[in-house]
């Protein structure tokens, strides 16, 4: 009975969380392992299409970096034509330059398969066959604060009992003293390593909080990016998802460039507090012609960021998991890193 015991605890304590786990990064890192699964459950008609027209975009609705063209195919004897995304990146380490790279390879592959919904065969999609793409920032930052919180619990001391060659009966007082600094090191070691830990945290709090500090990082490697007047066009409310999906405002805007006129995809934002339809028609009421600045690539002026709301706290747009993440940075923490007394030198 005690091994029974004992086999379920490790299943339920190792073994359960261990896989999804292991199912949670390889979905992250992994496009192929997502569009496989997306492929088997909606069972698509999959078609050779040839390709042109490619450019470079900044999709808004799902923030990130994206290459799209036009896709050319036949299927019952019927021509079509349909935009496509053939590439997708929330890389925090891109730049212009590197997607400019990418772009010119993805130029260079001229036929494709792509996939056909029995729903509409004017629609089309590729599926993503990369084994590995980089993950976003707040990946990198959960990584790693993991990392570092694993290595702190692996470093604390296995038993409450010092080391015997560290002390020395002081025949004084007929205690125990130490005679070297081993333990004092030892333990302003683990200080900082937990006070680091905890600091950690609260920009992973802080990062998932902010909508305009994420926007601001994601802007860094984008420097050469010109600043440009924009208008925001199209505001509407969506629900995107299914039972566990959320509402979301999307706004494209307009914006000129030496004499042309381009449209873009505003940097979506979540509405998750309260989403009622008379408060997100409010909403998007505000936002509709609002003007904002838009920040395009001279070389690809088809690219360019724009943000509904620059703010730094957006308090609708905060769901179950940011209050969560507020509560910590807000009260847990604090108190974690006040108690972290700093030991006597």
């Amino acid at each position: 009975m005690n091994r029974l015991k004992h086999l379920i605890a490790n299943v339920f304590c190792f073994v359960v969380p261990g896989a999804a786990l292991l199912v949670a990064i390889v979905y992250t890192v992994s496009p192929i392992a997502f569009s496989r699964f997306a492929t088997w459950a909606d069972d698509p008609i999959r078609v050779s299409a040839s390709i042109d027209s490619c450019t470079v975009v900044r999709d808004g609705v799902k923030r990130e970096h994206a290459i799209r063209c036009l896709a050319h195919y036949t299927y019952a004897n019927a021509a079509f034509h349909s935009p496509v995304t053939v590439w997708t990146s929330k890389s925090p380490f891109a730049t212009p330059a590197s997607l400019d790279r990418e772009l010119q390879a993805q130029r260079g592959i001229k036929t494709r398969t792509v996939e056909l919904f029995y729903r509409d065969k004017k629609m089309a999609s590729t599926p993503d066959e990369r084994w590995l793409a980089t993950p976003s920032l707040g990946a990198f930052l959960v990584a790693i604060l993991a990392g570092a919180l694993g290595y702190a619990l692996y470093r604390l001391p296995r038993t409450s009992m010092h080391r015997r060659a560290d002390y020395v009966l002081d025949r004084t007082t007929d205690e125990l003293v130490p005679i070297n600094d081993r333990p004092r090191k030892a333990a302003r070691h683990l200080w900082r390593l937990w006070t680091a830990i905890i600091l950690l945290a609260m920009l992973v709090c802080l990062y998932g909080v902010s909508d305009r500090l994420s926007k601001t990082v994601s802007l860094l490697g984008f420097s050469s990016l010109e600043n440009v007047p924009a208008t925001l066009v199209e505001c509407e409310h969506r629900y995107y998802g299914t039972r566990k999906g959320h509402d979301q405002i999307d706004c494209g805007f307009r914006y000129a460039w030496q004499g042309q006129t381009y449209r873009g995809q505003a940097e979506s934002l979540d509405f998750r507090f309260f989403p009622t339809d008379a408060r997100m028609d409010a909403e998007v009421a505000r936002k509709q012609g609002t003007p904002v600045q838009a920040r395009i690539d001279p070389q690809h002026p088809g690219y360019a960021w724009a943000f509904i709301d620059a703010s730094w706290v957006l308090p609708y747009t905060w769901g179950p998991l940011e209050l969560l993440l507020l509560g910590l940075l807000l009260g847990v923490l604090p108190i974690a890193l006040t108690m972290r007394r700093r030991p006597s030198e």
